[in-house]
């Protein structure tokens, strides 16, 4: 560099005829500021040559013409002035040129674009490396990426081969010559931020660098930035001064700090105009190993900004794995533990604040996280929209008053959403007048709407028109809705909290209620316990308020989707119908006439179907008196002479009966690719229902517990004259069962759908072997499906679907609990049970009512 130097300024000294003393030849700035000294002198002898002379006796060297004529002090010093402005301007450009001569080595080739969004508000710069670029990157170019409001493009290095997955994704790819996949990424990175000043400086306002496990809130981050002025110096991020091992060895100033490079970095257009000719030079002269260091340290040095230190960026530009990892656990298993759901509900709650999300390492995560991130924005556009059809129909009211005035101005009160209609409106826990009283009385009136209560930090829910009342542990559907209902809530009072100058801070709920209102939505009464914080002195401290909140949750408009047609008068239907068969596995021990009811079920389902050979019974039978096993196998073989398929399996006459020991021998028989639809003789089924289990029943993901309706004991509910004529026909006392024709009948008095039992099973045989079957050890009946149901929940490979299916209907009958070989444990849950299922409320209260 020095001999470069050198002959620069020989050859500019030869073309204007002019010398130097040998004693200045020691160094470029000297020599520099010698020579513009000479050259920059306005004496009234301006067009004479000019030359730098030295005496070395002299401790100060001074000015002399070829005359000899001795240089004014005064001119100089202005030429040495003139001099040193030329010589900065000459090093900066000359570093310009160097470095961009060096960025010449890693220029791209041209970019094929993807289709992006015509915007150029932003332009993220995404990371990667060989082995994610499929995964990870691929994962963000389907997510997050398409919803950025400007471009996306992902930076590679040199030599990375691109999959078939990327080139059909047309995923935007910047490959950087000179550059590997070296971590840390100094280079990757400081080449990136060259190529954007290069070729994308005057096209985008803001300008993003971003690693392939970041998650961005594209939404947060444009009304984050909209306020900001892409004009002047911004350096956005979370600010780090280095973890604890690290803090004080990084060669930062006291007011230094540098931009955390996982949650991402803002720069705006001037930053990167500033700082884009000092890249090179930069990367030259690292500190340390971490790029999002060395890049904070080139911005201070040469924008003179540093990375913002605002407080609030900890939570915008968020850096926590475990956030992401309860966002993704959340979302993937359909049951969690109490910890586990308010960890949930805090994540869900942090999404709705930040902007960025750092790490999310696995795809999967990734795709899960922009799940509940769109399930945001969704439920924003909802909130937004109903506001507008709520100002809209204000204006209308308004109108229409005045209009009734005569006056052309707006008056009037706060009219409702006309789409709603007039019973949208939240009614609080005003009573019923007298007429709406009597009209909801009538027989075509719907039934009244009841509040639920809820109990303090909404552990139990209170009621008294549902099965599982007066009191039940509050669902999990519940407690995420109340914590989202709180989240919004809270957004909106802290809205405006610094022209208010206080914040308020959730505490617990007191207590609340809550009703579903089946035409409109949910309405809550919630009496919450919060903190009262205020900015400013003198009462800075927090206060410990209540207030109430009245909320409703409008439903959103009905979207049907149909997934299949199923041809009416044709045999011809759909594949996902046609197979595979159901094999109905059941455990007998006895009741013959209950047997034989369900063996004419599953002549009905084989007729209806018009389908032989798509269902098979798997009967395991444990021997019992002579009689029954007689009259069983009576009924056995009409079932079989009808050409219903089945396959019996005969214990030991010694075995115990053992309802999972008796399941699991019968699941044997079959293949592993076999459907398995574990019953019992007491369940009738539909034959809508058989479609329902074929496909709710997903092969090494799925496994379906239907909810059955749980017929009470007739006696509380079938009519007595229907009784009486029932015992003159069987010429008996009437014992249980109504005619066989009335069991698919709803209502509130005559069953319940039993969310507690998980008896009624439909699996893959494959998927049953996995999990480890049934609880061999258990006697008798109960707990193996809860035994069995558990370990689905905690395999973490197939995911249990719970719904109530009406096709499934349990037909009352008496409940013995004193079974041979039960523990406690068994004996309590068979008295809920039986307690649970003998009558409805309604009958309970008509019986006892006046007595109380």
């Amino acid at each position: 560099m020095e001999e470069r130097e050198r002959a620069v300024i020989d050859e500019l000294l030869f073309s204007h005829h002019i010398t130097i003393s040998p004693i200045h030849r020691g160094g470029f700035r000297r020599r520099t500021f010698c020579l513009m000294g000479c050259f920059f002198r306005l004496p009234r002898r301006l067009m004479k040559p000019f030359f730098c002379a030295s005496s070395p006796s002299h401790k100060s060297h001074r000015l002399r013409s070829t005359s000899g004529d001795a240089v004014p002090l005064k001119q100089f010093l202005f030429g040495v002035l003139i001099g040193f402005l030329f010589f900065v301007v000459l090093r900066q450009f000359y570093a310009t040129k160097v470095a961009k001569f060096r960025h010449n080595s890693f220029v791209p080739p041209p970019i094929e674009d993807g289709p992006l969004m015509n915007n150029d508000f932003i332009l993220v710069g995404v990371l990667s490396a060989q082995r994610f670029l499929d995964t990870r990157a691929l994962q963000i170019w389907r997510s997050w990426a398409r919803r950025v409001p400007g471009r996306v493009l992902f930076f590679v290095a040199e030599g990375t081969v691109l999959s078939s997955r990327v080139r059909a994704a047309r995923m935007p790819v910047v490959v950087l010559r000179g550059v590997d996949d070296a971590y840390p990424p100094q280079k990757k990175a400081f080449a990136m931020l060259r190529w954007m000043f290069d070729n994308q400086l005057t096209n985008f306002h803001w300008f993003m660098r971003a690693d392939d496990d970041l998650y961005v809130r594209t939404e947060a981050l444009k009304l984050f930035l909209i306020g900001q002025d892409p004009d002047r110096a911004h350096f956005i991020g979370q600010a780090g001064l280095g973890n604890s091992l690290e803090y004080g060895q990084l060669s930062l100033g006291a007011q230094d700090n540098y931009c955390m490079g996982g949650p991402g970095v803002l720069l705006s257009r001037e930053t990167l105009r500033q700082l884009g000719p000092h890249l090179e030079q930069c990367l030259r002269h690292l500190v340390t190993n971490h790029e999002d260091v060395e890049l904070g340290r080139c911005v201070r040095r040469h924008v003179g900004i540093a990375c913002t230190w605002n407080y609030e960026m900890q939570t915008l530009f968020h850096n926590n794995a475990s956030a992401a990892g309860l966002l993704f656990m959340s979302a993937s298993n359909g049951a969690e533990t109490t910890a586990s759901r308010g960890d949930a509900s805090g994540a869900r709650a942090l999404l709705r604040r930040l902007i960025t999300l750092h790490p999310v390492k696995r795809a999967e995560a990734m795709r899960r996280v922009h799940l509940h991130a769109e399930a945001l924005l969704l439920t924003e556009k909802r909130q937004m929209r109903a506001d507008l059809l709520g100002m809209l129909e204000e204006m209308r009211a308004r109108r229409s008053d005045a209009t009734r005035r005569g006056d052309e101005g707006f008056g009037g009160a706060l009219g409702v959403i006309a789409e709603e209609g007039e019973g949208a409106r939240f009614s609080g826990l005003l009573p019923l007048v007298e007429n709406e009283l009597k009209n909801s009385m009538s027989p075509t009136a719907s039934l009244p709407l009841y509040w639920d209560y809820i109990s303090p930090e909404a552990k139990l829910l209170f009621c008294a028109h549902r099965p599982n009342c007066p009191r039940h542990t509050l669902e999990a559907s519940w407690r995420r809705s109340l914590n989202e209902v709180i989240s919004e809530l809270f957004d909106r009072f802290n809205s405006d909290a610094h022209h208010r100058g206080r914040t308020l801070h959730f505490q617990n709920i007191q207590y609340g209620y809550v009703r579903v209102r089946p035409l409109h939505g949910v309405d809550m009464v919630l009496d919450m316990a919060l903190w009262y914080r205020r900015f400013h002195a003198p009462q800075r401290s927090a206060l410990a308020v209540r207030r109430h909140a009245y909320v409703q949750r409008r439903f959103g408009p009905i979207d049907a989707r149909v997934n299949f047609v199923l041809p009416l008068g044709d045999d011809s239907v759909s594949p996902a119908v046609r197979t595979p068969i159901i094999h109905f596995v059941v455990a007998l021990k006895g009741r013959p006439d209950t047997f034989e009811r369900f063996a004419r079920n599953l002549l009905e389902l084989s007729k209806a179907n018009r389908r032989n050979g798509t269902l098979q019974l798997v009967l395991v039978m444990y021997s019992s008196a002579p009689d029954e096993d007689r009259h069983i196998n009576a009924t056995l073989d009409r079932l079989i002479s009808c050409n219903f398929p089945a396959l019996v399996l005969r214990m030991p006459a010694d075995a115990v009966f053992s309802r999972g020991a008796a399941l699991s021998a019968g699941a044997s028989l079959l293949s592993s690719d076999a459907l398995l639809f574990v019953t019992d003789v007491d369940v009738l089924v539909h034959p809508d229902a058989i479609d329902r289990i074929r496909l709710n029943t997903v092969r090494n993901h799925q496994v379906y517990f239907p909810i059955v309706f749980s017929e009470f004991s007739p006696r509380t509910w079938f009519n007595i004259s229907q009784q009486v004529e029932a015992v003159h026909q069987q010429q008996q006392h009437y014992q249980t069962q109504p005619p066989s024709s009335s069991h698919f009948v709803y209502s509130q008095r005559r069953g319940y759908f039993r969310h507690f039992g998980f008896g009624i099973m439909s699996i893959f045989r494959s998927d049953f072997d996995t999990i480890g079957q049934f609880n061999r050890t258990l006697r008798g009946w109960g707990l193996e499906d809860v035994d069995m149901f558990e370990k689905i929940v905690k395999s973490r490979i197939l995911h249990p679907f719970r719904v109530p299916d009406p096709g499934l209907v349990h037909v009352f009958h008496p409940i013995d609990c004193v079974g041979a070989g039960q523990n406690a444990a068994q004996r309590a849950a068979c008295e809920g049970t039986r307690a649970q299922s003998f009558a409805s409320v309604d009958f309970l209260v008509e019986q006892f009512g006046p007595y109380l």
